[in-house]
């Protein structure tokens, strides 16, 4: 069984106007951590839950991959904003994230719609710097 350790680093709160937290962004591939480590804990029906898993991994697959597909038309119309891709096709673009997907969250409450930055790549890369020790000391 695996520990509880996740970075929460790059997870987003999404807070009313009175400051009470209403909402939590967790990106794609966070969201699947968190769910493949709960559901170790699930004593009810396992094959109906990987089940039904596997057919929202395939509805994240599709709409990434039309975000892929879609990508050189979005940059040369919305480069540096967020879009929201639905059913393969773009319903949704704005500079702010958190604007944007709590207009997707109305429009779509219980639709899965990928978000994502538009920038030259497709996909970010991320570039992680470590020290080097050479033994001298």
């Amino acid at each position: 069984m695996e520990s509880l350790s996740f970075d929460l680093s790059d997870v987003k709160t999404v807070y009313d106007s009175s400051g009470n937290q209403k909402e939590v962004i967790l990106s794609y591939q966070k969201f699947r951590q968190i769910k493949e480590f709960l559901f170790q804990f699930r004593s009810d029906d396992r094959d109906e839950s990987r089940r039904i898993v596997e057919q929202e991994k395939a509805v994240m697959d599709r709409e990434e991959s039309a975000y892929h597909k879609l990508h050189p038309s979005l940059l040369e119309k919305y480069p540096n904003q967020y879009v929201a891709i639905y059913g393969g096709e773009l319903v949704d673009h704005d500079s702010d994230q958190v604007d944007l997907y709590l207009r997707v969250k109305s429009r779509y409450p219980d639709r899965f719609v990928w978000i994502a930055p538009v920038h030259a790549e497709p996909e970010e890369i991320y570039v992680t710097r470590s020290p080097r020790f050479d033994g001298a000391g």
